[in-house]
């Protein structure tokens, strides 16, 4: 996730420095470890529920095609939402979404229900993720976005490493463990967000339009 580039103008008096970039950092790094072993499960349970890999295809692309539509749709209104109160929500909304499709996988529902919820699970990440992108402006000065970006990139890729390893281990005994780690990680994520003070009725400044960063965020969003 990029930090860096979610900011053009110079540091307002609602920034605090680095200091409180320590959660954005914290809830992206949860975020991935608890995503990576979720995507890590639902893929072997694809897999054990049909014997296809066609079917560990259909639910993979079935979770991010709708995602990316149904996130593109909704962009212009969480483009009006205060940022941290935004991703918060998102969060808590994708811990409630891990659990439903625990208990679907425990009840062994559909494979098509159980994708067609994970991928309500992968617009409200993709969400939550454009909100902590947007918050991170907010609490991180300009001269810190670069040092802040690099901490971000590092800590994302150990959990998504730690994550995946974490998953596998996790598939041994069974596959619901995997999505209630991610649940866990959601709601952790949104108390680290929640933790961070001054924020909370910000909403997304205008850009020129010669100047519109693209935020460059993970393609893992659970």
């Amino acid at each position: 996730m990029c930090l860096a580039c979610s900011v053009t103008d110079a540091a307002g008096p609602g920034r605090t420095g680095l200091g409180q970039a320590r959660q954005v950092i914290a809830s992206i790094a949860v975020s991935a470890f608890g995503t990576w072993a979720y995507n890590v499960g639902i893929a072997v349970y694809a897999y054990e529920r049909t014997h296809s890999a066609a079917w560990v295809a259909v639910v993979t692309v079935g979770r991010y095609v709708p995602a990316l539509v149904l996130s593109w749709l909704a962009s212009r209104l969480v483009d009006r939402l205060p940022r941290r109160g935004l991703a918060v929500a998102a969060d808590l909304l994708c811990a409630a979404v891990m659990v439903l499709l625990a208990a679907l996988g425990a009840a062994a529902a559909p494979l098509w229900l159980i994708t067609m919820v994970a991928a309500v699970s992968s617009t409200l990440a993709r969400i939550q993720a454009a909100g902590v992108l947007s918050l991170a402006a907010d609490v991180v000065v300009e001269s810190q976005l670069v040092r802040a970006s690099v901490l971000a990139g590092a800590a994302e890729a150990v959990a998504t490493a730690a994550g995946s390893a974490a998953g596998s281990l996790l598939l041994i005994p069974f596959t619901a463990p995997t999505l209630l780690v991610n649940a866990v990680s959601f709601v952790a994520s949104a108390a680290l967000l929640a933790s961070i003070r001054g924020a909370g009725g910000l909403r997304r400044r205008a850009r020129p339009d010669s100047a519109q960063p693209s935020a460059v965020t993970s393609e893992s969003s659970a």
